[in-house]
């Protein structure tokens, strides 16, 4: 498996991000497991899955930014 973690910033947070809700969303659509906080969060996914996932990783965090904006 391949494992994620990512952090954002204060400034990322206040803009609407929140990791931990895109990872776990992201991880349950492939079969993967993730989760964490707003500004820190971690995963684990499939190889087979990694293109699926930063596909909808990618999704959900531009539909975050968008509402933040």
């Amino acid at each position: 498996d391949i494992k994620i973690s990512g952090r954002g910033t204060k400034n990322l947070i206040a803009l609407g991000l929140n990791l931990g809700f895109a990872l776990k969303e992201a991880c349950l659509q492939v079969g993967g497991q993730g989760g964490g906080h707003a500004i820190a969060a971690g995963a684990t996914v499939s190889p087979l899955k990694i293109d699926e996932f930063l596909k909808i990783f990618s999704r959900i965090i531009g539909e975050q930014m968008q509402k933040g904006n």
